[in-house]
């Protein structure tokens, strides 16, 4: 179990750390180790203002000491408006084409490694709240040392993490920090008007059913053309086509497994066709079976080096790469783009293969070019390319 003592290390200020719970990507245990933290924070000032209860309020039943905890008002915040704030800014402050916008990865990435690291300060502060109660309380307005030792904690690290995860220079991260503060009003209005808390809890659970309800739509519409390839191979079960429509349907779904067999009968059929070759690659690279993807890929370079417009040998180069066949990765990746020299994919496995060789130089050139190109791009193409602008911010650290 490396989640608590990854938390640890995040408090250590450990970039590994922070970003092994990014990569883990558990916004739920996130969440409820945030709950925990604030919880016992709460807890704490509620037992050291027990005689103030203008400042603490006399919540009635469990459900009013949640509400007064801000344990749901938090969370309500924090995931649908700050975290998609934070990274969309920190995006946009990179300058490298992504814009302002984020995708599901990257939130679940922020917002995995951010909240357990706000609810470990909590953890933390909450004796400092104990023993240094208080320094000023003025009606309503409570000053005491454990918030502020919180507060500046939170900045502190909150500056870190944005910086880690994002791959963010100083200054982007520090604007990034300073623009997500225009999102505290929101939290006002949810902390303190119920039909705006009753809308931010609704808004994420609405866009899960549409996320779901377009899933579902598309399953289907995923089924009924399988099920009419089922059919065509029940009537021909030698022909390729089918084999291959199947295998795609399956590719689509995410399954390599079961496509993989698809495109192996098609490939079997027409062992001269190109595109089987290709996509029964794609298939093994889908399971990570890299070798054989690499015997595909060479096959269709043999039958037709131009398909795909060369795809074959960004594929091949790629392979390659993943074993350890540097040089030949190279050869290939450079091939590729003699022909498509905009393909930001071919550029990134490059830089990938020039940094394996020690090529400091080469890996800076081609980073470059893709945050160049990212730039100069219409919208469209970058949102087509934001994974391959992402993991080059990534590679360049």
């Amino acid at each position: 179990m490396k989640f608590l003592p990854d938390i640890l290390g995040s408090l250590a200020f450990r970039s590994r750390a922070l970003r092994a719970l990014g990569e883990r990507g558990a916004v739920g245990a996130g969440g409820a180790f945030f709950c925990a933290g604030l919880a016992a924070y709460g807890l704490v000032r509620r037992a050291v203002y027990a005689d103030l209860p203008e400042l603490i309020g006399r919540p009635s039943g469990g459900i009013g000491l949640l509400l007064d905890l801000n344990l749901v008002q938090a969370l309500a915040f924090l995931l649908p408006v700050y975290v998609p704030a934070v990274v969309a800014f920190g995006n946009a402050l990179s300058f490298d084409g992504t814009g302002l916008f984020f995708s599901r990865q990257e939130w679940r990435a922020h917002a995995s490694a951010l909240l357990p690291l706000w609810g470990a300060l909590c953890l933390v502060t909450a004796p400092v709240q104990w023993l240094v109660p208080h320094f000023l309380i003025a009606g309503y307005v409570e000053i005491s040392f454990g918030i502020l030792f919180r507060s500046l904690l939170l900045l502190a690290y909150t500056f870190w993490a944005i910086r880690t995860l994002g791959r963010l220079s100083t200054c982007a991260a520090a604007g990034a920090l300073l623009l997500s503060a225009l999102t505290l009003p929101a939290y006002v209005l949810i902390s303190s008007y119920a039909p705006a808390l009753v809308l931010a809890l609704l808004a994420p659970a609405a866009d899960g059913a549409l996320g779901a309800l377009r899933t579902r739509l598309a399953g289907r519409g995923e089924r009924r053309r399988i099920r009419r390839n089922l059919e065509a191979l029940t009537a021909d079960p030698e022909s390729p086509d089918a084999h291959l429509e199947l295998g795609l349907a399956h590719l689509r779904r995410r399954d390599p497994a079961r496509a993989r067999g698809y495109f192996a009968r098609a490939a079997a059929l027409a062992p001269e066709d190109a595109r089987t070759h290709y996509l029964l690659g794609r298939a093994l690279e889908g399971e990570r079976d890299w070798e054989g993807a690499l015997g595909r890929y060479e096959e269709v370079l043999r039958l037709d080096p131009e398909y795909g417009h060369g795809a074959a040998l960004r594929e091949a180069g790629k392979a390659r790469l993943h074993l350890g066949k540097v040089n030949g990765a190279i050869e290939c990746l450079e091939a590729r783009l003699l022909g498509r020299n905009d393909d930001l994919e071919a550029h990134y496995w490059l830089a990938r293969a020039a940094r394996e060789a020690g090529d400091t130089g080469r890996m800076m050139f081609h980073l470059d070019f893709i945050a160049d190109q990212a730039r100069s791009s219409p919208r469209g193409a970058r949102r087509r390319n934001r994974e391959w602008i992402r993991r080059a911010r990534d590679l360049r650290g």
